[in-house]
């Protein structure tokens, strides 16, 4: 074979990538119904009673296919738990011509075998569904507590060692699939789109604009009643897979992965994964073996180190109480120990003349390559918190600057290719790979501030974002001494008050402004974002504001920035209050006379609108749970234990009232609430409970005194107590 050295990359040839044989799978837990002290605690958690999936052997990489046509579909059931097969399903399935695609197993260890045999038949490149974690922690627990054989069958490498042995983290879930691409829908959605949850049914309703019927854990035992029922969950099972690729079509997740796995010089089993910094580091690493440096060592944190490491720290007399200092600054979050972006005093009020929203493009990565900041080029300081100096511009061009000015030149060429290009795919194909060129350059000052990083570098975070906030204040500066306003600014942008309601002078300021802040720099840009025609300046990051077309005076949209009514915390009935508000405050049409009084009464109308009564589901609070992935990830009985019984990061329960509705949600098993869902609840009302010694205490329906915090309630447990009330 030719020697590594000898073989190179001929990047004008591009061929295209060969189809891949793609599985997507979801699987349907049933809950074992016996008393706990009848069965170990093990045996209280779900068990796989069915796994459904759709296979194509032909699937291209750069455009899945969601055509039903070319998936093939087959389901894998058992008995639940306690339970038994209907009686004559099998005539059923024959009747219906189904007994080839539906294959009964004995029990769930023999489901499993199953499973795995036709993994082994289909040998999937591609593995899709929605939060695989969730299903291979599951999919682990139970094959290790039944004892199943040849699990390493769901990788294309042959392990012998128990399954319970493998970790259960990335590294871990890597390893069982190893040489097989894992596409998760929830990830990618919660990397590309921002979505008040990451559940499937919300995504379905948001990006595919279809309804999703939920099936609960605990329901799943009565539809093995009848064979027509459980026919009806077997085609039902057939839908969330479907959905999953749905998904990850319309996201275009897997081509997108497969351009950044190309541009970063990565591995797309790790792009597909999740975490920038990680691809920034694969970029980073080439360029820097390019030029011959030796790249700094991965990141650990100290109580991951060697045996070894500590016993030299030790001869070297490291004192012990600053290695505990460290070992807990390892543990905290990963905040920022540097000044960020300038966040300019809001000059507060209402505004009903035309204000110019002007911002720069990229301002980071821009900032990079203006000033040539570089680990090659700034010079190294002993003091961490000192602010280093800014690069000679004598100096020849860095390779962080260089590398952002490949991806920028990269994405103009791409771009222009795009516009000339008549065929819809190939405009599709280009449109993907800027968007992949865009997400890495624009990721690339985040790997310096981002600790965990084998490219964290707190002087030269802290010199990009000095030299921001120092851009900012001339920008302001330079639009002051041209007699105007500026109401506000914001790490990258300015708000000006053009004192006009003239939209042709105000675009033609906008212009001016553009210009002479450009001619200040050689590759920072200045832009006009937007032009607002009424606005409500509240305070910093908190404003509503009736953005205008700048081409159709007429074309106007609300936009809302920090607001409280955006906060998905809020009652849905609070949101409406607060949108009907910010709405009449908007509207140009309206005086400040007139204004006050129509808030008045829009306040009486939605009084009188409560009186009558309004649905339950509008006091509905939301909020989003923060458990953390690792706790998750240990394993799936001690996550669940850990969610239904002291779940790590919310110690005290009686005030963090998502995390105990989340709880006895869970205990149902109706719900798998976890890391990053939305719990909803609703406070309830405090009845009050009359002593003898005419004393009044707040009583609820278990006869327990309790704070708001409380009386949280989700809008199931409410249909389920008359005696729950709304406060």
């Amino acid at each position: 074979m030719e020697r590594m050295r000898n073989l190179t990359y001929n990047t004008s040839v591009t061929v295209p990538a060969p189809p891949v044989r793609t599985l997507v799978l979801s699987m349907l837990t049933t809950l074992n119904e016996k008393k706990e002290n009848e069965v170990s605690r093990f045996e209280m958690f779900p068990a796989i009673c069915m796994i459904s999936t759709l296979y194509n052997p032909t699937c291209s990489l750069s455009n899945p296919s969601t055509d039903q046509k070319d998936l093939q579909r087959l389901c894998m059931v058992t008995k639940p738990c306690g339970g038994v097969l209907p009686f004559d399903i099998k005539e059923q399935l024959n009747r219906r011509g189904l007994s080839d695609i539906v294959m009964t197993a004995g029990n769930e260890k023999a489901l499993l075998s199953l499973f795995l045999a036709k993994m082994q038949k289909y040998e999937p490149d591609v593995i899709v569904g929605h939060d695989l974690s969730a299903s291979i922690a599951l999919l682990v627990s139970r094959m290790d507590k039944l004892k199943v054989a040849n699990w390493s069958r769901t990788s294309r490498l042959k392990r012998t060692i128990n399954v319970g042995k493998v970790a259960h983290n990335k590294a871990g879930q890597w390893e069982l699939t190893a040489g097989r691409l894992l596409v998760d829908s929830r990830l990618s959605a919660m990397e590309l789109v921002r979505s008040r949850s990451y559940d499937l049914s919300e995504l379905v309703a948001q990006l595919l604009g279809d309804q999703r019927e939920n099936i609960y854990a605990s329901e799943v035992s009565a539809k093995f009643s009848s064979s027509q029922q459980l026919l009806n969950l077997i085609q039902w099972s057939w839908m969330d897979p479907w959905f999953s690729l749905r998904v990850i079509a319309q996201l275009n997740a897997l081509p997108l992965a497969v351009q950044i796995t190309n541009i970063v010089g990565g591995v797309a089993s790790r792009t597909l994964m999740g975490g920038r910094a990680e691809r920034n580091e694969f970029l980073l690493l080439h360029a820097f073996n390019k030029a011959n440096y030796i790249a700094p060592n991965k990141y650990t944190p100290n109580f991951r180190r060697g045996k070894q490491e500590k016993e030299v720290e030790l001869l070297d007399g490291a004192n012990n109480e600053e290695a505990d200092k460290d070992d807990k600054e390892d543990k905290s979050k990963n905040k920022a120990q540097y000044s960020g972006g300038l966040v300019l005093e809001p000059k507060k009020g209402l505004y009903d003349t035309l204000i110019l929203l002007l911002d720069f493009n990229s301002l980071y990565p821009s900032i990079i390559q203006e000033y040539n900041i570089c680990f090659t080029t700034v010079p190294h300081v002993k003091d961490g918190d000192e602010l280093p100096e800014v690069p000679s511009s004598t100096l020849s061009e860095g390779i962080l600057p260089c590398e952002i000015r490949g991806l920028v030149e990269r994405r103009r060429e791409v771009k222009k290719l795009m516009k000339g290009e008549a065929s819809e795919s190939k405009r599709k194909q280009y449109d993907i790979r800027q968007m992949a060129l865009k997400l890495t350059a624009n990721s690339m000052y985040g790997c310096l501030g981002f600790q965990q990083s084998r490219f964290y570098a707190k002087p030269l975070a802290a010199l990009i974002t000095s030299k921001g906030r120092e851009i900012l204040m001339h920008t302001k500066d330079l639009v002051e001494k041209l007699g105007y306003s500026v109401i506000y600014g914001d790490t990258d942008s300015i708000m000006i008050n053009t004192n006009s309601n003239d939209l042709k002078q105000a675009k033609k300021l906008g212009f001016e402004i553009k210009r002479q802040v450009n001619q200040c720099h050689r590759l920072l840009e200045l832009e006009l974002d937007g032009v607002f025609k009424r606005m409500l300046l509240l305070k910093k990051k908190k404003y509503a504001a009736l953005t205008v077309n700048p081409d159709n005076e007429l074309d106007t949209k609300k936009e809302l920035k920090g607001l409280d009514i955006v906060r998905r915390d809020w009652s849905q009935l609070a949101k409406e209050a607060g949108n009907a508000v910010v709405d009449l405050i908007l509207d140009p049409n309206l005086s400040r006379d007139d204004l006050v009084a129509e808030i008045h009464e829009s306040l009486q109308r939605l009084r009188a609108k409560l009186e009558k009564g309004v649905d339950v589901k509008l006091f509905e609070i939301s909020k989003v749970i923060l458990w953390s992935f690792n706790d998750y990830c240990r394993s799936f009985e001690e996550q669940l234990q850990q969610l239904t019984r002291n779940p790590k990061d919310y110690h005290d329960l009686k005030s963090q009232p998502h995390a105990a509705v989340a709880c006895r949600l869970n205990e149902t098993g109706k719900f798998s609430l976890r890391h990053g869902d939305i719990v909803e609840y609703i406070i309830c009302e405090v009845f009050w409970l009359i002593l003898s010694s005419f004393r009044l205490l707040p009583l609820i329906k278990d006869g327990t005194t309790n704070s708001a915090m409380q009386r949280a309630y989700h809008r199931t447990e409410l249909e389920q107590n008359p005696d729950l009330k709304i406060g």
